[in-house]
């Protein structure tokens, strides 16, 4: 019995003490963060362009112009492909796409792909593709 209570009081006071605790924000960094997060999507669709380097592989690289968007990755560019925002989804060719940012299409000389803006600001991207798996990519603005 002492044994398992000797047991029980470990786990205990090893559990009180891996939580982990948020940093508290002070007032002018909760302010500096919520002025970079875009009012509406007409300022996201300003928003998107620039080059931006994948969180989850630093080897891909997109970068958005008013009209062309281009991937790299490892140091290899694609050939360019044509870039439209739109801040409604409902009548384009990403019909169907929620994006709460809007969506923007990729269109080759054949095909077009769809993704959904589901968050951009001063310098973080997140897309999904439109009818895709459902994951989110994560980018970050490069300098």
């Amino acid at each position: 019995m002492k044994y398992l209570i000797l047991i029980v009081t470990v786990c205990g006071f090893i559990a009180c003490n891996s939580e982990t605790k948020a940093p508290v924000e002070n007032a002018a960094e909760t302010t500096a963060k919520v002025s970079e997060a875009p009012a509406t999507a007409t300022d996201a669709a300003k928003m998107l362009i620039g080059k931006w380097q994948s969180v989850e592989d630093a080897k891909s690289v997109v970068e958005i112009a008013e009209a062309t968007i281009t991937d790299t990755y490892d140091g290899k560019k694609t050939p360019a492909r044509k870039f439209a925002y739109f801040p409604d989804c409902s009548n384009v060719a990403c019909a169907g796409a929620k994006g709460a940012m809007g969506c923007y299409t990729s269109a080759g000389e054949v095909d077009i792909e769809c993704f959904n803006v589901v968050k951009v600001d001063a310098t973080v991207l997140e897309t999904s593709m439109a009818g895709g798996r459902g994951n989110t990519n994560h980018y970050k603005r490069m300098k």
